[in-house]
């Protein structure tokens, strides 16, 4: 149980799953039933349109694991915090308005369908968000982002990640229509990519993999101040970059580029939204028998 000024809706779920709203009581209080045992859940504001919350406070994704069968998790205290903003616009050099498109907004562990509506001159605004990392995709077939025009990493063809943190209201998107090449049309052979990744700050981000196309292509690791050099195909379509764990079992994604020939020292830097992780919440539990 927890306690709020106002009440609101928040939503559980196993993570990566959907949201399985309630709403808190008069006090602030809350209860959720039929928990799996053992499992990892999250708990959060819901920001999506189905469920959205009313109040002026939110809460930031957090997460937290069920106790055995049987047993009452207590979850306590959870602060909430003021929602950001974010207001930009598209921009393209093949269109003049953007109708009938509309960004998505993705998060995780947290999972809620949040929709923003782009007018016809392509600005958009959504209020009411907690201030976390967002996937911000076109939610369309027609259109992937202008890489050639985005200086840091997207995360798909249609996407890219940012840490929200506080309201952000120039945020500019570049996006192109799709055009279809053939890949008869691509040159054979290889070419040399060479680079930096670093960290915020200007540190270089070393055991970093670097890879085209994917994590089973011709490959390579940054060295200790962040540099790489290796032959791509010259077919190759993207760089992404990977974080391995330190047991070397795992491999975080975190991005790619699009690699531009005849520019062979790229600048990559790695923005706070490539470290981002939820908190754990502190639980403690007992069993049902032992409640007053």
């Amino acid at each position: 149980m927890t306690t709020w000024k106002k009440s609101f809706s928040v939503g559980k779920s196993p993570c990566n799953r959907p949201a399985i709203p309630v709403t808190t009581d008069a006090e602030g209080k809350f209860e959720f039933k039929n928990l799996f045992p053992e499992q990892e859940y999250c708990v959060y504001t819901v920001v999506g349109e189905g469920d959205r919350s009313d109040s002026d406070q939110i809460l930031i994704t957090q997460k937290f694991v069920t106790p055995p069968d049987g047993k009452t998790l207590h979850i306590g205290d959870l602060t909430t915090v003021d929602p950001v903003s974010l207001s930009g616009r598209l921009v393209s050099g093949q269109l003049q308005t953007f109708d009938d498109l509309n960004l998505s907004l993705k998060r995780h562990p947290a999972w809620d369908l949040i929709e923003v509506p782009v007018a016809s001159d392509g600005t958009f605004h959504i209020t009411g968000l907690p201030p976390e990392v967002y996937e911000i995709q076109v939610a369309t077939k027609a259109f992937d982002l202008d890489a050639d025009k985005i200086d840091t990493l997207l995360w798909t063809e249609k996407s890219i990640k940012r840490l929200v943190e506080k309201s952000i209201d120039d945020f500019v998107l570049p996006i192109r229509v799709i055009e279809h090449e053939s890949r008869d049309t691509k040159q054979n052979g290889t070419q040399l990519l060479t680079g930096r990744v670093t960290l915020m700050g200007g540190k270089g981000a070393s055991g970093i993999i670097v890879s085209a196309n994917d994590g089973n292509s011709t490959k390579t690791s940054t060295t200790d101040d962040g540099h790489f050099s290796f032959e791509i195909p010259t077919a190759t379509d993207w760089i992404k970059l990977y974080r391995p764990d330190p047991d070397g079992m795992t491999f975080w994604y975190l991005g790619r580029f699009e690699p531009t020939f005849g520019n062979n020292d790229v600048n990559i830097q790695l923005g706070p939204e490539t470290r981002y992780e939820p908190d754990s919440l502190s639980v403690q539990s007992q069993s049902k028998t032992d409640e007053p």
